[in-house]
């Protein structure tokens, strides 16, 4: 089994160019938005054409 690890970011919504810059540091990430206590969507980041 592989480990999990979290990053919490609170009080912001993170633009689809964001959380894709989160693959350069975790690319197999799912990015959980959660609203209320709810996950209210999910994305998997991909690794940008230039860095």
């Amino acid at each position: 089994m592989g480990r999990k690890d979290l990053i919490k970011i609170e009080n912001t919504f993170l633009t689809d160019e964001q959380v894709n810059q989160l693959s350069l540091y975790a690319p197999d990430a799912t990015v959980n938005r959660i609203d209320d206590y709810n996950v209210v969507g999910k994305s998997r980041p991909s690794l940008p054409d230039r860095i």
